[in-house]
């Protein structure tokens, strides 16, 4: 090896070594032996141009405008679909608003648009026989005392701290992770800010939920119907869950690392909305 090394310094020119590889050793893509499912699915899924639909665009710039009102700044595609992942909204809140993002939920021209006609009564609000949609159901029936009975409350709960109550709309309603209130020095106010979207969540699923009782459960018989003490409950039930949640969460003892590390955010968010505080 000495002898070989000493040939090599003497030489004028390097010798020129082939380290391409052959064509049979280069191979793409990932074994199947050691691949999950899920990185062959994310693979397949990358492959395909997905296509979105109509009623998706037309929430999306709902959101869009709706976040501009309210925070100065409207947000991309990509922000508004992340927002829906925002840790403040409960779990089931948040399947809740990504479905009703793309209108997957079946009502309104679902129904209609199904070539048996019996199925057609189906695509008409109950309470008034307009078409049904989500913003119908939400906000816009005049027939229903859920949307006028948890809005108010929600209202009510959100001015024992705050003067302002914002306008509630379909798009505020579906970009409520997103919500940024700044304090004085116009920075975001954590606590304000979370405040807000968790009571517009909770108020947007809760109304969701008794429409879904309402018709499913109870068959929209009219004797059937929530009473305003049953639909109080239900409120109060909801926010107060939330609390407890959150208060539960800040046990590190019980949670380790998976408790909540800002306690302060969460006696900021609920600081001046408690009973006898």
């Amino acid at each position: 090896a000495k002898t070989l090394a000493e040939k090599g310094l003497q030489k004028e020119a390097h010798d020129h070594i082939d380290t391409t590889t052959k064509a049979s050793f280069t191979l793409t893509g990932v074994k199947l032996n050691t691949g999950s499912q899920a990185l062959f699915y994310k693979g397949i899924m990358s492959t395909q141009i997905p296509q979105i639909r109509r009623t998706t665009l037309t929430n999306l710039d709902k959101t869009r405008h709706a976040m501009r009102s309210l925070n100065g700044k409207t947000p991309n595609d990509v922000q508004i679909w992340h927002s829906v992942r925002n840790k403040d909204i409960y779990r089931t809140t948040r399947g809740f608003l990504w479905k009703s993002l793309h209108d997957a939920y079946k009502i309104g021209e679902f129904w209609s648009r199904m070539s048996d006609p019996k199925y057609a009564h189906r695509a008409k609000c109950d309470l008034c026989g307009e078409e049904e949609t989500m913003e119908h159901i939400l906000l816009e029936c005049e027939s229903s005392p859920v949307n006028k009975i948890v809005w108010s409350q929600a209202e009510e709960l959100w001015r024992k701290r705050e003067k302002d109550w914002p306008t509630i709309s379909y798009g505020l309603i579906l970009g409520c992770g997103l919500v940024r209130l700044n304090n004085a020095r116009t920075k975001k106010d954590e606590g304000r800010s979370r405040l807000l979207t968790i009571i517009i969540s909770e108020a947007a699923h809760l109304i969701w939920k008794i429409r879904c009782e309402r018709v499913i459960q109870r068959e929209s018989l009219e004797s059937a119907r929530h009473t305003e003490d049953e639909i109080l409950k239900k409120w109060i039930f909801s926010i107060n869950y939330r609390l407890k949640m959150d208060i539960l969460l800040t046990n590190r003892f019980k949670f380790d690392t998976r408790a909540t590390k800002k306690e302060a955010v969460v006696l900021r968010t609920w600081s001046g909305t408690l009973l006898d505080e």
